[in-house]
């Protein structure tokens, strides 16, 4: 069943629900002969009760919201890592399990179920001490003694403690809703479908359980702690690509008080403005374009309200100033053009490169339109122009330029995708070329242009993908290196895990 849910080896793609998944696993034994016709025989169950009735109309976002999107397993990670540390002890005491059990425990689930996933669907062969030191069950149910083998200090008090407040008891109950639930207990074991889904579902959880017991004054600073967490993880990341880079750094427009912005990049030609934010956003119910256009105004406001103040700023000065304890940035506004990029912890990707189109206040008023990327998409960029000697800021500018040529004009919904249309990666970008010859001014004025990408066999493909497999490769690998010191993980299992898949 996992090896069909997530595709392993399939070579028709066909997809399967995880209700179906679960009704399947429900059935005590089956003919294995006819597992693809029980395939759609649930699958045709569940989708037929997901259809629309002719009282309904067509909605676009909700069906761009379901097109699979590459997911950085080890980021997620990192996020429920960061959000673990923004809850206060005392939730954790009433909990009867510290903050390090829970990082411990999704961080194991996470490691253990890759293992096996690439051990069961993958070519490489393994020797009998990696196998000795990294293989427990087979049959990807996750046993206590499982996570051990990742870390040992994992009790079966946390254990217990975990599958009571995040795991849905198949033995209990029969199926949880859709989207929502994606951890699952059976007879008192652990299973998952999915990593990628299994890390999405305790990042909105943990922080969902934390807010349902805490009061909104308590909840209001958590969300102050994450906040700046998530900013200095950022500036972390751009200090990598940039020299000239600040963190909390003011401006003081005229007759008004000063103001702080999160980050601050100076390059030759540019000055890049950087809003990060990290309000939740969770789009796994919504079902109608107006709601998510809601949700989507909601998360991006803020940021782009900032934005516009900053570049107002910069455009009425004839020298703009920020400063900060530690250093300050100063040029001239005739010379160097402002970039503005609201980056979001959260991805919105189905539509974060296309949010021009929803409203003409997120162009501007000063032809600055604020760019939303995730920090997901960032990071994977930021990895693939170190490789190719390229710069962020020179993509940021193609990019600026794409919307203001095109504002009412809809592009990849991936960002990544998008680059390497932009970037011209290959070059072979037909994006480009029609972009250059002015033929999209020539075409309805609110067209979407799809792109799709061939390897040079003919095959299909996309970028985004290994773009955020290479994303996974860095945090993986340094994971693996810093894990015994970061989270207490078995020293013998990340060390014979990362000669098994050779990570570099």
């Amino acid at each position: 069943m996992y090896e069909k849910y997530n595709n392993f080896g399939q070579k028709d793609n066909s997809t399967i629900s995880d209700i179906a998944a679960l009704k399947m696993l429900q059935e005590v034994l089956f003919p294995y002969g006819n597992i693809s016709d029980k395939f759609r025989k649930y699958n045709q169950l569940c989708m037929s009760k997901q259809q629309l009735t002719g009282d309904e109309t067509f909605q676009n976002y909700p069906l761009i919201k379901e097109i699979p999107q590459p997911k950085s397993i080890f980021l997620r990670f990192i996020y429920i890592d960061l959000v673990i540390k923004s809850i206060p002890d005392d939730y954790f005491e009433s909990l009867k399990m510290n903050r390090t059990d829970l990082s411990q425990l999704v961080l194991s689930i996470s490691l253990y179920a890759l293992f096996l996933q690439t051990y069961a669907f993958s070519n490489l062969k393994i020797t009998n001490s990696q196998k000795k030191w990294l293989l427990g069950s087979e049959d990807f149910y996750f046993r206590l003694d499982d996570l051990q083998r990742v870390c040992g200090k994992i009790t079966l008090k946390s254990y217990n403690i975990f599958l009571d407040l995040f795991a849905y008891n198949l033995d209990m109950h029969e199926y949880p809703e859709p989207e929502i639930k994606k951890l699952y207990s059976k007879k008192g074991n652990l299973f998952i479908l999915s990593i990628e889904e299994f890390l999405d579902y305790m990042l909105f959880q943990i922080e969902s359980l934390y807010r349902t017991s805490c009061k909104d004054g308590e909840f209001s600073q958590y969300q102050q702690r994450k906040s700046l967490a998530f900013e200095n993880l950022a500036y972390s990341l751009l200090q990598t690509e940039f020299s000239d880079t600040g963190h909390g750094m003011y401006y003081y427009p005229p007759n008004k008080k000063k103001i702080e912005t999160d980050i601050i990049t100076k390059t030759d030609k540019e000055l890049i403005i950087f809003e990060c934010k990290s309000g939740t956003i969770d789009l796994r119910r919504a079902s109608t374009d107006k709601e998510i256009t809601m949700k989507v105004r909601n998360l991006v406001k803020k940021a782009y309200v900032s934005l516009e103040a900053v570049a107002n700023y910069i455009q009425e000065s004839n020298q703009y100033y920020f400063s900060n304890n530690q250093q300050t940035i100063i040029g001239k506004s005739d010379i160097d053009n402002t970039l503005c990029v609201h980056l979001s912890m959260y991805p919105i990707d189905f539509i974060a490169s296309n949010i021009h189109v929803l409203n003409d206040e997120y162009l501007g008023k000063i032809n600055k339109p604020k760019i939303t990327m995730s920090f997901e998409h960032l990071a994977s960029i930021i990895i693939d122009l170190q490789n190719n000697k390229n710069s962020l800021s020179n993509y940021l500018r193609i990019r600026q330029t794409a919307i203001l040529n095109n504002s009412q004009k809809s592009f990849d919904v991936n960002e990544l995708d998008l680059y390497n249309q932009l970037m011209d990666i290959d070059g072979k970008s037909i994006l480009n070329e029609i972009i250059n010859t002015d033929f999209l001014k020539k075409v309805n004025s609110n067209a979407t242009t799809i792109t799709t990408f061939r390897n040079c066999r003919g095959k299909e493909y996309r970028p985004s993908t290994y773009m955020i497999q290479n994303l996974d490769r860095v945090l993986l690998s340094s994971i693996l290196k810093n894990g015994k010191n970061l989270f207490n993980l078995n020293k013998r299992f990340l060390r014979y895990f990362e000669e098994y898949l050779i990570v570099y």
